[in-house]
């Protein structure tokens, strides 16, 4: 199974994995390859019984990248979360790329 990109912005890929539908809390993987190296971050996007976004993995992200990151999910925070739920019910995930 191919993963699915959820949202592109920048060098930023927002992304899901299969086993991703497992898991109880909501949560975005964030790919960013640079030659040979690749990051991958996981941030959760639901505490339990409180909706907030917190750092799971940093996934050599440095401090600034993260910021970039948690404020390009608070800014899209809907469609992510629209991209996820799609994922979820089994339904084709269409790549949104932003400017």
């Amino acid at each position: 199974m191919q993963i699915p990109k959820i949202l592109i912005k920048g060098k930023f890929v927002f992304t899901t994995f299969p086993a991703d539908v497992f898991e109880d809390r909501k949560h975005i993987h964030i790919i960013s390859k640079k030659g040979r190296r690749q990051k991958i971050a996981k941030i959760w996007i639901e505490k339990k019984g409180n909706p907030d976004i917190e750092i799971s993995k940093q996934g050599g992200f440095s401090d600034v990248e993260i910021n970039k990151i948690i404020e390009l999910i608070r800014e899209n925070r809907p469609i992510i979360e629209k991209q996820l739920a799609a994922f979820k019910k089994g339904e084709k995930v269409k790549i949104i790329k932003l400017i």
